[in-house]
């Protein structure tokens, strides 16, 4: 009987062609041409798989993709950081870069996975679909008509960490249909320490339960940073803490049927429209988040936390919802409608608001210890708003900081600042 040793296999890029070696052997086992590169990268991986799991290392180089890479049970796929930059383009058979299915223990890692062109090409960058186990790391996915980062089709006790994604149409990082699986009922899932910026949405989840999301960052999403829907099954039981959004074009949290919700220790900054929405919730914890600078350059003006249609069983405590003296003022800082049940919102600081600064009007709901100050807190007179000394002084309503930009109120008679997202986009498409 023949022993063959499992060793790791190497690919990398020469000239025109793509060749796969064996790291012990240093024999040639697959090889072909650059056009022909998803053949030759994928039969290295199916030999991996067959061999019960292995690593493929995948040197600098841009490596076309025709179709999809397909991924198996304990493979890992590593590159050699953004150097390392798999390109689909608008002629890909699937649309997608690397898919992992239907298997456990895999992991992706130190690698880019881009559309190719000025515009948004293919449907997503990664792809994790009923898979367990499994880990995506250090990967930077950007440009794509859907999504960078799928997590889909009940995958469970992933681990998305230290991961970018950037540019992607509809969202960033998307997780979807994350309900029971063959595992057990509700196995958590993790989102964390990623970077998301441009795009749709920053990070959205769609019927997906149990799921931490820690130390992400947002920048200019052009819709919500964090959006929580439930569609066909449930999308409970998610934590979103540690986490910033800076500059988003909808509201920086909005959960929409999304039940035991835990959004917690957060820095929510210069959203376009609400800070945190809660529409129809069941139990909820809103607590120690600094909201700031709500509704920015929209029309009308916006709010800090909205409770609506329903929510119940909510607890909204210890956040500073505020906006500074150069933006207009919130219209009111902490609002519940009539149709809430027994919710509590106490001990926040509101500061800068048009009308009041805490309204609750739901059945049973309790409101305290809340305090607040028409006003804004500005820096001494003439002193630039991002350099110290501030003295504390106070700028009342309609005797704001006037600023020059492209945005203009009538109701204030101000033009503010807009958000200036040309550099970010010239980023990602020449840069990122």
């Amino acid at each position: 009987m023949e022993n063959t040793v499992k060793e790791k296999l190497i690919a990398y890029q020469v000239a025109e062609k793509v060749a796969v070696i064996g790291n012990i052997s240093r024999a040639v086992l697959f090889e072909g041409k650059l056009s022909e590169c998803s053949g030759v990268l994928q039969s290295a991986l199916d030999r991996l798989a067959a061999e019960g799991g292995g690593s493929l290392q995948v040197e600098s180089g841009t490596f076309p993709l025709e179709r999809s890479l397909l991924v198996g049970s304990f493979v890992t796929v590593s590159g050699s950081g953004r150097s390392t930059c798999f390109q689909v383009n608008e002629n890909s058979q699937d649309g997608r870069g690397i898919v992992v299915k239907d298997c456990s223990g895999a992991r992706v890692e130190k690698l880019a996975v881009v559309g190719e062109g000025s515009t948004p090409c293919g449907e997503s960058g990664i792809v994790f679909d009923n898979c367990g186990d499994c880990v995506l790391d250090s990967v930077f996915a950007k440009n794509f008509e859907k999504y960078g980062i799928l997590l889909d089709n009940n995958s469970f006790l992933f681990r998305v960490v230290n991961c970018s994604a950037a540019g992607n149409a509809d969202a960033n990082i998307m997780l979807k249909d994350l309900c029971n699986t063959h595992a057990g009922d509700f196995p958590p899932r993790l989102v964390s320490n990623c970077t998301v910026y441009g795009g749709g949405v920053g990070i959205r989840l769609l019927n997906s339960t149990v799921v931490n999301i820690s130390s992400c960052l947002v920048y200019q999403a052009e819709s919500h940073g964090f959006l929580l829907e439930c569609g066909k099954y449930n999308a409970n039981s998610v934590l979103i803490t540690g986490c910033r959004t800076f500059q988003v074009g909808g509201s920086a949290v909005y959960a929409k049927d999304a039940h035991e919700l835990n959004v917690s220790s957060n820095t929510f900054c210069w959203q376009r429209e609400h800070g945190i929405v809660l529409d129809n919730v069941n139990w909820a914890a809103i607590n120690a988040n600094c909201i700031m600078d709500n509704g920015v350059r929209h029309d009308p003006p916006q709010c800090g936390i909205v409770l609506k249609r329903g929510t119940r069983g909510a607890q909204v405590s210890g956040n500073t919802v505020f906006n500074w003296p150069e933006q207009q003022p919130m219209d009111q800082g902490i609002v519940e409608d009539e149709s809430c049940y027994k919710n509590i919102i106490a001990n926040n600081i509101v500061s800068y608001y048009l009308n009041r600064d805490v309204v609750s009007e739901g059945k049973l709901s309790e409101s305290h210890g809340n305090l607040s100050e028409n006003m804004a807190y500005a820096p001494a007179q003439g002193t630039p708003l991002d350099e110290p000394p501030y003295d504390g002084s106070l700028v009342p309503i309609h005797k704001m900081w006037k600023c020059m930009g492209p945005f203009e109120n009538e109701q204030f008679g101000f033009t503010y600042p807009d958000f200036k997202r040309d550099p970010l986009i010239n980023y990602i498409q020449k840069e990122a």
